[in-house]
């Protein structure tokens, strides 16, 4: 009878296509009348903090044990947005988080009552952001101040230098921005962004996240690999491991 779910987005990833797969089983009219009834139930939720899912899906709730649960968090990683829609829309309070260790750890969280499914939701008090060397579309790096950035790592004075500054900014290493509304979305880690030959960046995350439910993929990693050596432009590849 846990009625609250803290986890990572492999764990909610595999429960909710499992869950969904045991749907498809039993037919596709079962399965298209499920869904149908999923996004008005998402809507309802959504537009008017109207909360019919458990009532109309707690006997798929019962099969991941999921029928107690008053609410759950995500973090540690990218969580497709479908993902989170898919709890919601079942009626379970599921929001995303973001933090990291060095901010003790967690800064930013989806208020339930106003959550955005790209988004990582809005920073706690006390927190202040900054995203710095913008591209074109408003991605930059992500750097955090307050009191729960660390004061440094221990023992390690230089590897405290590179991602703090002596005026108590934290380079988080991720990319994202901050929409009008003060939601940080998250786009990809700094150090894997690809540059093709036409100058876009290219965010490996953002690719990966649409293969996250399918259930013939196991495991896929994005990279880039040097198309033009005299040019050092990048081509972009996919590694994928099957179920």
């Amino acid at each position: 009878k846990v009625t609250m779910f803290l986890g990572v987005p492999l764990l909610f990833n595999k429960l909710i296509t499992a869950l969904m797969n045991g749907v498809k089983k039993k037919g596709i009219v079962v399965y298209g009348l499920i869904r149908g009834l999923m996004g008005i139930s998402g809507f309802l939720k959504k537009v008017f903090h109207i909360s019919v899912g458990k009532k109309w899906f707690g006997f798929l709730l019962k099969k991941v044990s999921l029928e107690n649960i008053r609410i759950c968090i995500c973090g540690g990683g990218p969580l497709p947005a479908s993902t989170f829609k898919m709890y919601n829309e079942l009626g379970v309070n599921f929001v995303q988080g973001y933090g990291l260790t060095e901010t003790s750890p967690i800064t930013h969280l989806n208020p339930v009552e106003a959550y955005k499914e790209i988004s990582v939701g809005r920073h706690l008090e006390g927190v202040e952001v900054r995203i710095e060397n913008k591209d074109s579309d408003g991605n930059g790096v992500i750097h955090l101040r307050g009191p729960m950035v660390m004061q440094g790592y221990y023992n390690a004075p230089e590897a405290t230098r590179e991602v703090l500054s002596e005026d108590g900014w934290l380079n988080t290493g991720d990319v994202g921005y901050e929409d009008a509304d003060g939601y940080l979305v998250l786009t990809g880690r700094a150090k894997n962004i690809i540059v093709t030959e036409g100058g876009k960046n290219v965010f490996p995350e953002e690719i990966e996240d649409h293969f996250q439910l399918y259930f013939d993929v196991e495991q896929i990693c994005i990279t880039g690999y040097i198309k033009n050596k005299a040019e050092k432009s990048e081509g972009i590849a996919a590694i994928i491991y099957p179920s």
